[in-house]
């Protein structure tokens, strides 16, 4: 009761008499005014152009030697793969590369004195040759179940316990090499807070370490299609630059805000009621 005496009390206060359209004129007024439409989303520090380190054959993980987080050094050891099968297959290639070598020999010293044995020649030479790029095969794939880095920088391992005996695919990506000095900020956009951004728009940054001091960052690249964010919310990746000197550490998270075009305060205000009655 006693609101909606307020209420009245105020309509009869200014909306009546020769107050009425001075007050109709400054609502209208206000409305119109341009402001800049922000947004917040969810952000968290990541590397810039790192470095994927991928599986070079289906196999399975033996052994990741290097922890999340540790200082790497070009040519350092990374990622161990199963490699008894390889050493099997290798050692069997390189036996059966050797007979065909005596098989050849054999039929040289023959062929002098045996048509049939001239005429297998070839077929004996080709049969080395096969033999040859097997061995080479599987040495370059032995070899290749050593992983090594060939940068420097640090090593981000996802769930590190988990990978060891764990099947891969060739081209799966292990673990990443990330330069710490070199970072960018990846913004989850929910769908239903999306504005119209552009490139270089501004965005602040507020990781929860530091909540009261801002990041200042631009804006790089939208994705055009949603996907679910780690919160399992539909949203749009943001790509942010970091525009600072010494750069935050990766994996830190928080909020950002960003900004977009400029609008009404009429429309500012009442964005989401619009969309809703739509």
């Amino acid at each position: 009761f006693l609101s909606d005496f307020i209420i009245k009390d105020f309509f009869k206060k200014y909306l009546t008499g020769e107050k009425s359209w001075k007050v109709i004129l400054a609502i209208i007024f206000i409305s119109i005014i341009p402001i800049r439409i922000t947004s917040t989303a969810p952000v968290e520090v990541v590397p810039k152009d790192p470095k994927l380190i991928t599986a070079p054959f289906d196999g399975v993980v033996k052994r990741i030697v290097v922890n999340n987080n540790d200082d790497v050094k070009a040519k350092d050891l990374l990622v161990l793969l199963e490699d008894v099968d390889l050493k099997n297959n290798f050692n069997l290639a390189r036996q059966s590369l050797q007979i065909a070598e005596k098989e050849l020999l054999r039929s040289r010293q023959f062929s002098f004195s045996n048509n049939e044995e001239k005429a297998r020649l070839a077929e004996l030479v080709a049969q080395v040759d096969l033999k040859k790029a097997e061995v080479a095969s599987n040495s370059d794939r032995l070899n290749n179940s050593k992983i090594y880095t060939d940068r420097n920088g640090i090593a981000i391992v996802d769930k590190k316990n988990e990978w060891q005996g764990r099947p891969v695919s060739v081209g799966e990506k292990i673990l990443t090499i990330a330069d710490p000095k070199n970072v960018e900020f990846l913004v989850w956009l929910p769908v239903k807070d999306s504005l119209i951004i552009r490139e270089q728009s501004e965005v602040k940054v507020f990781l929860d370490i530091n909540p009261i001091k801002p990041l200042k960052g631009k804006l790089l690249r939208a994705s055009y299609q949603p996907s679910l964010s780690p919160e399992e919310v539909l949203s749009y990746r943001v790509g942010v630059s970091y525009e600072g000197d010494e750069p935050p550490r990766i994996g830190l998270r928080g909020t950002a805000k960003l900004y977009g075009s400029r609008v009404t305060l009429f429309y500012y205000l009442f964005r989401k009621p619009i969309t809703f009655v739509r």
